[in-house]
């Protein structure tokens, strides 16, 4: 086994007028536990390579004003949160990650089947945030901002037609060869959110999801019977412009799961089919 060694404690004292740095390096311990207080700090070591007796303990106090930098490392790979903060600062920002998930419509006309299988979501809406923690137990509140890609993909007989202003659903030409007809969108986020600690490892938010939906466009492609290529694209389709995602998501260290529903229609009615959104995927750093 690769030779462990933590660098656990670097603390300063003061002797007679000058600083002298005191460092503790234990080879494979047993355990290390880091506790951090308001105005306090416990660091406590069980066992070690040469001695499964070593137990080694201090608390030292915290002086207002100071901040720290955490380094997380995960397999040989070094991540880095240069975030500096007040210790008895209750609130932060963060920067949120990237997930990936399937998309599906409800409340759709019979039509209007969209293939989950082939619709995907790719999403950044928590990107950066602002966190605030009421007390130290776990609870916390966070807005943010971010951006969502979405895209609803019908591969059946039936596809999105842009009629005039409005978008309809239709049927191919007798004998098509079908490739797909879609409708993407894009999105700015602010998401409101609930989170929970359940331990240093597993959180757990939940909230809504304020979605305005700054772009979208139909696209469908086709071969007729005879081979003539058909590609149909549209980007004047009128989504709804502002849409409540109520979104849930559990994650165990850096990967999580989330589920995603929208009671608001996708587009806007008065020019479009009626339908709803609900998506599920993973999440990596979020």
């Amino acid at each position: 086994m690769k030779k462990v060694v933590i660098a656990v404690l670097s603390l300063l004292a003061v002797f007679e007028g000058y600083a002298q740095a005191d460092t503790v390096q234990v080879n494979r311990p047993e355990s290390v536990t880091i506790i951090t207080g308001e105005q306090e700090q416990s660091i406590e070591i069980k066992g070690s390579a040469e001695n499964p007796d070593y137990h080694f303990s201090r608390t030292t106090a915290l002086e207002a004003g100071a901040s720290s930098v955490t380094k997380e490392r995960l397999a040989n790979v070094d991540f880095n949160f240069p975030f500096k903060k007040k210790r008895h600062s209750r609130d932060r920002f963060e920067v949120g990650g990237i997930a990936l998930g399937l998309s599906t419509a409800l409340s759709a006309p019979e039509r209007l089947n969209v293939n989950m299988g082939a619709s995907f979501e790719i999403l950044a809406d928590h990107l950066l945030n602002w966190v605030y923690y009421p007390q130290n137990n776990g609870h916390s509140f966070q807005i943010g901002a971010g951006i969502a890609w979405r895209n609803f993909r019908m591969n059946g007989r039936n596809r999105f037609i842009k009629q005039n202003e409005n978008v309809v659903l239709g049927g191919y030409p007798e004998g098509a060869d079908i490739q797909f007809s879609r409708i993407k969108l894009f999105s700015w986020t602010i998401p409101l959110m609930y989170g929970y600690d359940f331990n240093k490892d597993v959180s757990l938010k939940l909230g809504p999801v304020i979605y305005f939906n700054t772009y979208a466009s139909l696209k469908t492609k086709y071969t007729e019977a005879d081979g003539t290529k058909q590609e149909a694209f549209d980007k004047n389709i009128h989504p709804n412009p502002v849409t409540i995602h109520l979104q849930g998501q559990l994650t165990w260290k850096a990967i999580g799961v989330y589920v995603k529903y929208s009671p608001c229609h996708v587009l806007n009615t008065d020019f479009g089919p009626e339908f709803q959104a609900f998506s599920a995927g993973l999440s990596l750093f979020y």
